[in-house]
């Protein structure tokens, strides 16, 4: 399990670093609003939708799954947005790339 720094705390008594499990379960949790949109079925969330940071950016990979007939598109584009902004909203990190990968279809 990883790490990521946040900005130094004003008061200089320390860093603080939230876990990229952090970042992975705001993602899967963004992704729950979107009804045609379902994280791949597995045992292992990190497999599923994973994070991590390099060159000052924090880098999302979500396997999904969308709902059969509807626009991959459209609603991968979707996805990111969803998963960018609630990243953004709640740690404040705004260097955040999100890769949607569709795995297959539901119904």
């Amino acid at each position: 399990m990883g790490y990521i720094a946040s900005k130094k705390n004003e008061n200089s008594i320390g860093q603080i670093a939230i876990s990229t499990s952090v970042f992975e379960s705001i993602a899967v949790n963004a992704l729950e609003d979107l009804k045609d949109v379902k994280v791949m079925n597995g045992l292992h969330l990190r497999k599923l939708i994973s994070c991590h940071a390099e060159n000052n950016n924090i880098y999302i990979n979500a396997n999904v799954r969308v709902r059969n007939g509807m626009n991959v598109s459209e609603l991968s584009s979707r996805a990111q947005n969803m998963i960018r902004n609630a990243i953004v909203q709640m740690t404040d990190y705004t260097n955040v790339v999100v890769n949607v990968i569709v795995k297959g279809f539901f119904k």
